[in-house]
């Protein structure tokens, strides 16, 4: 009876949410993100037209630890059918007004951070862009950087 329960809740929890059409991380080198490596996202064809919440992840490292209170993101979405481009600057405040970190996790803090609602019509693809603009030159401790597409009608 126990291994029934827990097959079916396997199942449950890998169709994952429907209205998800594109969730994925990146790993940077939690020793330092350097100001000019790019993570790319590439999104595969969207089948259904819709209002998209894109929802940012970041984890940081508990030990390297990130120095500052906030990260600046470089966020570009590069789109074709029709072919769109747009370029954001995104500031994520990471630790509450006590210094304490935001996220939550054990050898990890995690992070989202929902970005931006945007129209996508059906058959759009691309990829999406992210870069840091802190003025270090290697950006300790964040360990991964994610992007996820979630349709919201």
């Amino acid at each position: 009876m126990a291994v029934c329960i827990a097959c079916v809740a396997a199942m449950l929890c890998a169709c994952g949410n429907p209205r998800t059409s594109y969730n994925h991380y990146c790993s940077t080198l939690v020793e330092g993100w350097e100001p000019g490596d790019s993570l790319k996202f590439n999104v595969a064809t969207l089948k259904t037209a819709g209002k998209y919440q894109i929802t940012l992840g970041l984890r940081t490292s508990v030990s390297i630890p990130y120095p500052y209170q906030s990260i600046t993101l470089l966020v570009c979405q590069h789109w074709k059918n029709p072919e769109r481009t747009f370029r954001d600057t995104v500031n994520i405040s990471l630790t509450d007004e006590h210094g304490d970190a935001n996220g939550s996790g054990v050898s990890f803090n995690q992070y989202t951070y929902e970005w931006k609602t945007i129209d996508i019509p059906t058959g759009s693809c691309g990829y999406i862009t992210v870069n840091h603009l802190m003025r270090s030159e290697m950006l300790p401790g964040i360990s991964n950087v994610g992007v996820k597409l979630k349709r919201l009608d």
